[in-house]
């Protein structure tokens, strides 16, 4: 799809919409799907090799079935979507969709429970990154145990992923991969 650049011809555009995909650090977001669930990937996990049981363990926790590889594919796809502005809420404060999630609704006809997971993910995706960056922040400062600090208690990671609900995995997943593009982004930039 990239190399053959099919990427606007499968996720169109909403009609309605100016944003456009930004498809520079896509590859990015798709090398490190495969590094998680690749056929390489998929092996590994069953035998849970030590020389990369970080990435295994990842892996372990974000994947529970076949559906969750398929959706963390699906929300990689969607990755070119990432500069996209979450729409103002509309008349009685309703949220809007995001525009991935229209994008993949009109593309690719999915069903509503995907629908919704992509809705989610994009939505929490600010939420779920602002969470990661402190945690990064406060393992790299060590001045306290992070299991001391209140913000990352068992009960404040509980209720965030409670609002999350039960596609918080997916969440993750697409901010994780955001974050790698991100990162990408802001170095070609300074570069």
């Amino acid at each position: 799809m990239d190399r053959l650049n099919l990427y606007s011809i499968i996720f169109p555009a909403p009609a309605s919409e100016k944003a456009a995909p930004v498809t520079d650090q896509w590859r990015l977001a798709y090398d490190v799907m495969d590094d998680l669930a690749g056929p390489a990937a998929r092996r590994q996990l069953e035998n849970y090799p030590a020389e990369d049981a970080s990435l295994s363990a990842l892996a372990g926790i974000l994947f529970q079935s076949e559906q969750d590889i398929y959706l963390a594919w699906l929300l990689a796809a969607l990755v070119p979507w990432r500069t996209a502005p979450l729409p103002p809420p509309g008349p009685k404060g309703q949220l809007q969709l995001p525009i991935p999630a229209v994008v993949v609704r009109d593309g690719l006809k999915v069903t509503n429970k995907v629908f919704e997971i992509v809705i989610r993910a994009f939505r929490n995706v600010d939420e779920v990154t602002t969470i990661r960056g402190k945690f990064t922040a406060a393992i790299k400062q060590a001045e306290t145990p992070v299991e001391d600090i209140e913000e990352f208690s068992r009960e404040s990671l509980g209720m965030a992923i409670r609002r999350w609900g039960s596609s918080w995995r997916m969440q993750v997943v697409l901010a994780l991969l955001l974050d790698v593009v991100r990162t990408e982004d802001e170095d070609s930039q300074a570069g």
